[in-house]
């Protein structure tokens, strides 16, 4: 259908999410982007326990800048 002026009937968009950054962020209720460190998928052998241990948990999203990224690919707005 094409658009023309007038036309009641008007294309939108689909807003999606970013799906890659679904996988990695979790946004808490209180609005923090948590997110899971790295090195904890394989050679955990050569760690230490200590290390193993802290790179169980999420851990909060500190630069501002980047919260507002994450939560605008989170939310599936365009313009990231």
């Amino acid at each position: 259908m094409a658009n023309r002026k007038g036309s009641a009937k008007l294309r939108k968009y689909k807003i999606k999410t970013v799906k890659a950054a679904k996988k990695r962020f979790k946004e808490t209720a209180s609005g923090k982007i948590l997110f899971y460190p790295t090195s904890h998928k394989h050679l955990m052998s050569s760690k230490n326990a200590a290390q193993r241990r802290h790179s169980r948990r999420m851990r909060p999203l500190e630069a501002k800048h980047d919260q507002a990224d994450v939560r605008r690919m989170l939310q599936g707005q365009p313009g990231v």
